[in-house]
């Protein structure tokens, strides 16, 4: 008896070590307190080389954002574009089809233009100064006309509020933006509100706070979703926080099932301008870190950058993101992907999930490829 004793007893210790080291795996976020923490964690590092997957020099001169909708890969130019600002290629064979939409004030011209998914044939592009939504399909992006086949006006509960983007979710449109009460607001794919939820992630701005819409005006439209409707889980990025959400459907709520944040936002001076919320960050203390998020039914990737804003501004080109960092739904780190070339802040990720998709801007030349990584050494 008091040999087994003494075996129970030795290995109670380690036990307990097991457990801990366990509980503390599952809880690795609340220890998060910085871009390097993150880098740390993320320590199953692999290496992926990429391959040019656009290279057209006359309709690439100025991307700024990607999505790639149904057989189509979408290239949003920085600012006004002759023929268009949005450029369509057919991924079938990598040949441009046109190029459509406009700013303007004309019925379908744009004053401003977010790209997201409305479901994974369907691309919505809000403009966020109009709060109206138009709806493209794969008919409609073959036609290159810029004509919608729908258009979602959103009502606002607050006069003066800002939706900066929008997302489909579950038939539900998702938005971020400036708002006076909660982070997000739900609405119905009719436009119609149906109630607000969330809470902003904090910020440093010493014994002061930011108000609502001043928040929003910081979290709001570098938000980036990503959805999986298997699990009824939703995903929400800024460039300091991670936030994975429940959804039940019996009552129409979203819970928060994990949150990380590796950096708060220094906050030097905040104040309103003719009406309009002003929030100035200390360049040399905030990073750029994460920058969009993509996912299948496994994994979540998203773009992440060690430099701080005072690195970047007087960068030649917008190659800020070195890695890819990927988790699966319950927020665990699964690996860090190491690139061999610095890419834009978008990703997108094909139907198969096979690769990634990302813009980069070669340095010998100084033209922006297209360029994809290959992720299926994920299972």
């Amino acid at each position: 008896m008091k040999k087994y004793l003494n075996k129970l007893l030795f290995a109670l210790p380690i036990l307990i070590s097991l457990i801990s080291c366990e509980s503390n795996s599952k809880n690795w976020e609340i220890d998060i307190k910085s871009v390097d923490d993150m880098l740390r964690v993320f320590d199953n590092e692999v290496k992926l080389k990429a391959e040019i997957y656009i290279g057209d020099t006359i309709h690439l001169l100025n991307p700024f954002d990607i999505r790639i909708v149904n057989d189509y890969f979408l290239v949003q130019d920085i600012g006004r574009s002759e023929g268009g600002i949005l450029s369509v290629f057919d991924m079938t064979n990598k040949q441009f089809v046109g190029k459509m939409l406009n700013y303007g004030n004309g019925p379908n011209e744009l004053l401003g233009l977010r790209m997201n998914l409305y479901g994974k044939d369907t691309l919505l592009a809000l403009d966020p100064f109009k709060k109206t939504s138009q709806l493209f399909g794969a008919n409609e992006l073959k036609a290159c006309n810029g004509i919608p086949f729908r258009t979602i006006k959103y009502q606002s509960p607050n006069k003066g509020e800002q939706i900066d983007q929008s997302y489909l979710f579950e038939n539900m449109l998702i938005c971020s933006g400036q708002f006076q009460k909660g982070r997000f607001q739900l609405y119905n794919n009719k436009g119609q509100f149906i109630h607000q939820f969330g809470e902003f992630p904090n910020v440093n701005f010493g014994e002061n706070q930011l108000d609502n819409i001043q928040l929003g005006s910081v979290f709001g439209a570098s938000a980036s979703f990503c959805g999986n409707s298997p699990r009824s889980q939703m995903a929400c990025l800024t460039t300091g926080t991670l936030t994975i959400y429940n959804y039940r459907n019996d009552k129409n709520e979203f819970s928060r099932s994990f949150f990380c944040q590796w950096f708060s936002l220094k906050v030097t001076d905040a104040r309103y301008i003719g009406g309009k919320p002003v929030v100035r960050g200390d360049n040399k203390a905030n990073m750029v870190g994460a920058g969009k998020v993509v996912a299948n039914d496994k994994y979540l990737f998203f773009t992440f950058s060690d430099f701080t804003i005072s690195d970047i501004i007087n960068m030649e080109n917008d190659n800020r993101y070195k890695y890819i960092l990927v988790t699966d739904w319950d927020g665990e780190p699964v690996a860090k992907i190491v690139l061999d070339k610095a890419i834009h802040f978008p990703l997108q990720i094909d139907k198969e999930g096979k690769y990634l998709y990302a813009i980069h801007t070669d340095l010998k030349t100084g033209f922006a490829q297209i360029i994809r990584y290959d992720i299926s050494f994920l299972k």
